[in-house]
């Protein structure tokens, strides 16, 4: 088989990508690219140099509000994080914002604060210098108790959960 033959077996992308023995996550490569257009080494490791992504950071901004959605009044402290590994916190209007935020990648972002459900959205991308607004509305969950029993609210379309339980005071 000549080197003509043996390059084709593979995609145009290139023999080494796809071609390690372990998962790139596993290795902790997923930061890290082998290639030109500084896709993430993603699966199965590739072969080669890997350069840190972060040496070449495409980026865009991100900035938006978080509000309660009961009232819709603004959450202050509230954490926003991607899982780019950026991080905001809002303010006492509950703005926050991203200045440099890595574009042209894929990436999930999670707000969280105490009191609230966290709410997490996938499959974000934003484009090379873009300006992005991305608003959240938190929601609390909502206990019921009675002498009975205490039943959570759940906020999906057709979730229920029910969990007989007792409660004991005891003295010391």
């Amino acid at each position: 088989m000549n080197h003509i033959e043996w390059a084709s077996q593979f995609d145009d992308r290139g023999a080494g990508i796809d071609a390690g023995s372990h998962s790139a996550e596993d290795l902790g490569m997923d930061e890290f690219t082998t290639q030109i257009t500084l896709e993430p080494d993603q699966h199965q490791v590739d072969l080669g140099y890997h350069y840190p992504i972060a040496y070449f950071p495409i980026l865009g901004y991100m900035w938006g509000y978080v509000r309660r959605s009961l009232d819709q009044a603004p959450v202050a402290g509230a954490f926003i994080t991607t899982s780019l590994g950026q991080e905001a916190e809002t303010n006492g209007e509950g703005y926050w914002d991203i200045g440099e935020a890595y574009a042209e990648r894929e990436f999930s972002m999670t707000v969280s604060d105490w009191g609230y459900n966290d709410l997490t959205a996938d499959s974000l991308m934003i484009d090379e210098d873009d300006v992005v607004q991305l608003d959240f509305n938190l929601r609390s969950p909502v206990f019921r108790a009675s002498n009975n029993a205490i039943s959570l609210l759940l906020y999906r379309e057709d979730d229920t959960y029910t969990h007989n339980m007792t409660i004991f005071n005891f003295s010391q």
